[in-house]
C-alpha cells in the first residue's frame, strides 16, 4: 500500500468519523443554547476559511472554470439546504431518527 492510498483512507475515515459525530455535536450545541442558522452558519464560515487555506497549500488555483460555476452554486446551494435541514431536524427529532432519515 502506497503513501498516497494510506492518506486517502485516513483522509476517507476522517470523513466517516466526521460525518458520525455530526448530529451528536448538533444536540450538544443545540442543548447549550445555539440554534440550527447559527450551527450551519458557523459550518459554512469554516469551510470557507479552512477549505481555500488547504487548496493553497497544496499549490492549488481557487478559480472556478467559467463553465463549471454554475453546477458548483448549484451544489453549493443544495449543500446548504440539505445542511440546514439535517442539523434543524436535531433541535426538533431524536438524533437517531435524524440520522436514519439522512
Amino acid at each position: 500500500m502506497g503513501a498516497a492510498n494510506s492518506r486517502g483512507i485516513a483522509i476517507t475515515a476522517l470523513a466517516a468519523v466526521s460525518l458520525a459525530a455530526i448530529t451528536t455535536l448538533a444536540r450538544l450545541s443545540y442543548d447549550a443554547g445555539s440554534n440550527p442558522v447559527t450551527l450551519v452558519a458557523f459550518r459554512a464560515l469554516l469551510g470557507v476559511f479552512v477549505l481555500p487555506g488547504i487548496i493553497l497549500l497544496r499549490g492549488h488555483s481557487l478559480l472556478v472554470p467559467s463553465a463549471a460555476r454554475p453546477a458548483v452554486l448549484g451544489c453549493a446551494a443544495g449543500l446548504a439546504i440539505i445542511g440546514y435541514g439535517y442539523m434543524g431536524s436535531v433541535a426538533y427529532i431524536p438524533i437517531g431518527l435524524a440520522a436514519l432519515i439522512m
